[in-house]
C-alpha cells in the first residue's frame, strides 16, 4: 500500500506559468502528428498543464497532472494509478484480497467451533455462551443464529472476509484481464466512445490485433503491461521544445513552419513517445 501511494504515478511535468502566459496569447492547439522512428503519432495538447501529451497519457482532474498510461484514481489510497505504480497496485489488491480470505476462513472455522460447543454442551451451558444478549428462548434459536450471538466478532469479520474478499476478487480478475489485452480502466471505458482516427485508439486497436504468440504472457511484468517501476516519463527537454521561445530572434529564421507553434514540453512527449514504442507491447 505505501509503495502504491507513495511511488510517482508517471506524473508529466508542467509548462512554467511564463509558458502558460505566452501560450495564452496564442491560437486554440490542435493535435500534432510526428514520425518517430518511422511511426505517424499524434499527441494532444493539454490546456491546463500547457504541454504536449505522449500516447496513453490523460490528465487526471483529482490530481491535477497529466499521467502516463492513467489507470483510475482511488479514493481509498488517494492516488492516482498510473505507468509506474500500477505494478504496486494490482499486488496490493491481490494481497488485501488474500488477507481477507484468510482472516474470513478463520472466522468461521471458530463459528464453526462455537457451532459445535453449543450442540454438544448442556442447556444450562448453551445459556451462558449465549448470556451476552439478554432475549427470551435464545436456546431455541437455529443453531448458526445462536453461535453468531456468541461469537459476534467472528461474524463481524466473516462477513468482512466474503464481501471485501469477493469484491477484491473481482477487482484483481479485472485487471488481470486488462493487463492480459494492454488496456487501462480508463481506457476500457472510453474505447467504444474513442474516434477511429485518434492515435491511442488505433493503436490499441493494433496491439489487440497482435497474435496471441507476438505478444508476452498475460502477467509479464513489461513497461507496456505491469511494470515494477519503469523510468519517470520525464526525460529532459528537447532544445526544439523550446523553438517557440526565439520569437525575437535577430533573423527571425525558424526550424520550420511549426517551429513557433511548438509548445513546451514537445521534446518530451517526442522522447516518451520514443521511448513508448522502442518498449516491448504486451
Amino acid at each position: 500500500m505505501a509503495l502504491t501511494c507513495f511511488t510517482d504515478p508517471g506524473k508529466v511535468p508542467r509548462a512554467s506559468s511564463e509558458e502558460i502566459h505566452h501560450m495564452s496569447s496564442m491560437p486554440p492547439r490542435a493535435p500534432h502528428m510526428y514520425v518517430v522512428n518511422g511511426v505517424h503519432v499524434t499527441t494532444k495538447f493539454c490546456e491546463t498543464c500547457g504541454i504536449q501529451r505522449p500516447p496513453r497519457c490523460t490528465h487526471c482532474r483529482s490530481s491535477d497532472r497529466c499521467i502516463e498510461k492513467w489507470d483510475h484514481y482511488c479514493p481509498w489510497l488517494g492516488t492516482a494509478i498510473g505507468r509506474r505504480n500500477y505494478a504496486f497496485f494490482v499486488i496490493f489488491v491481490w494481497v488485501t484480497a488474500t488477507l481477507a480470505a484468510w482472516v474470513g476462513s478463520f472466522a468461521i472455522a471458530h463459528l464453526r467451533t462455537v457451532g459445535t460447543q453449543l450442540r454438544s454442551a448442556s442447556p444450562a451451558d448453551a445459556l451462558s455462551l449465549l448470556s451476552i444478549l439478554p432475549v427470551v428462548h435464545a436456546a431455541d434459536w437455529p443453531l448458526a443464529v445462536r453461535a453468531l450471538a456468541a461469537a459476534p466478532l467472528s461474524g463481524v469479520l466473516a462477513a468482512y472476509g466474503v464481501f471485501v474478499g469477493l469484491a477484491l476478487l473481482v477487482l484483481g480478475c479485472f485487471h488481470c484481464y486488462l493487463i492480459w489485452i494492454n488496456q487501462t480502466t480508463y481506457e476500457h471505458h472510453q474505447h467504444d466512445a474513442w474516434n477511429e482516427d485518434d492515435e491511442d485508439a488505433s493503436r490499441f486497436e493494433r496491439e489487440r490485433s497482435t497474435p496471441q504468440s507476438e505478444r508476452s504472457t498475460a502477467l509479464s511484468f513489461t513497461p507496456s503491461s505491469l511494470s515494477f517501476t519503469p523510468p519517470s516519463g520525464e526525460p529532459p527537454p528537447s532544445p526544439k521544445a523550446e523553438a517557440w521561445a526565439d520569437e525575437g530572434d535577430e533573423d527571425g529564421d525558424d526550424d520550420g513552419p511549426d517551429a513557433l507553434a511548438l509548445p513546451p514540453g514537445t521534446g518530451a512527449a517526442i522522447e516518451s513517445v520514443s521511448l513508448f514504442l522502442q518498449a516491448p507491447q504486451g
